[in-house]
């Protein structure tokens, strides 16, 4: 039985398979090895021949027939229990050790989508800062902004949904998921450090923030139902400026169409998927935040703030700022469009 151990492993990474996957040319390797070649490589590993689109091969099934010997195997005791764990994120910590770091210009919220261009020159950065992870069976950018003269404390973890390549162009379609925080960082080859993962704060967790005992039922309920309230405010003001204007003047509505109104709605859910719901609060913080119009320096008060309650707090006034802001405007274009002389017919 023991002899049979070496033939499942993967050619790439020399360990044990990991959700086995094999190609159009008849070569099987571990999912996110195979997904590692696409974006260096763009070719089979063994044979050189073209691989498929990235997005088909992360909904590709894995090879049957391997993935039910390598669970007997693993029933049986001759894998460990945890073969198909990566060395960073995995699901067994919430704390990585010595991990690449991607270092970009720009911010991204967890849900938020975007697409990063490589150039030639920046591609083995890249490369260096691609990071397999079993917790989010994907390849991964461990993403923080440059705050100078040093990194900031807070950044996002990017999944990589798509890989496109035009010429010496790559394109990578990402999308953010988890928050963390940096506890240390260093350059040997390469940005690596030492972090914490910051899932969303259950109710558990928000209750030892304000200090209350989990067995304070009427505040446990009430702050469930205050953070809801909050939700549910800026989804309110949120279709309330995606309306359709109310402005006499057709002129000026015709020139202010796309900042605001149902234009705008429709582009931002195009861009950041459709409007979440009140029961995940958490979700509508992040939504609201890439699509309201507020300086970029706001960007990382929200992204460090630990509290979803604190976080949702900031959006609010971040809209009544642009509420404000918004009503100031529209009343000196009105007053402007009102002093130009009308033409007689």
């Amino acid at each position: 039985m023991n002899s049979l151990i070496p033939i499942l492993n993967c050619s790439s990474c020399h360990q044990t398979y990991a959700d086995p996957t094999t190609t159009p040319c008849g070569h099987t390797f571990c999912k996110l090895c195979l997904l590692r070649h696409k974006i260096e490589r763009n070719s089979c590993l063994s044979c050189s021949r073209p691989l498929p689109k990235y997005t088909n091969l992360m909904t590709q099934t894995p090879n049957y027939v391997l993935s039910h010997i390598l669970k007997n195997f693993q029933l049986a005791g001759f894998i460990h229990y945890d073969y198909r764990e990566t060395k960073h994120l995995n699901k067994l910590s919430l704390q990585e050790h010595d991990i690449p770091l991607f270092v970009s210009g720009k911010i991204i919220f967890p849900g938020q989508r975007c697409r990063l261009s490589f150039y030639p020159s920046s591609i083995t950065n890249l490369i260096l800062s691609l990071t397999s992870s079993s917790r989010y069976s994907n390849l991964c950018l461990v993403s923080i902004h440059r705050s100078h003269p040093e990194v900031a404390q807070f950044g996002t973890i990017l999944q990589v949904i798509n890989f496109e390549q035009s010429g010496d162009t790559v394109f990578l379609d990402v999308e953010a998921t988890d928050r963390f925080k940096l506890e240390h960082h260093k350059e040997v080859d390469h940005l690596i450090a030492d972090l914490d993962i910051l899932l969303e704060s259950d109710t558990q967790k928000m209750l030892e923030y304000y200090n209350m005992s989990f067995d304070q039922e009427a505040l446990q309920t009430r702050l469930i139902q205050y953070t809801t309230d909050l939700a549910k405010a800026i989804l309110q003001f949120i279709k309330h400026i995606g309306r359709p204007s109310t402005m006499s003047s057709q002129v000026l509505h015709a020139q202010t169409a796309g900042l605001l109104g149902p234009l705008w709605l429709e582009n931002m859910q195009k861009i950041h998927g459709p409007l979440p719901t009140s029961d995940n609060p958490a979700a509508v913080c992040w939504w609201a935040a890439s699509v309201l119009p507020v300086p970029s320096n706001s960007f990382y008060t929200l992204l460090r703030t630990i509290s979803l309650l604190d976080r949702l707090e900031l959006v609010i006034s971040w809209m009544k700022e642009l509420e404000s802001q918004w009503k100031q405007c529209r009343e000196q274009a009105m007053l402007a469009m009102l002093q130009v002389p009308q033409q007689e017919h």
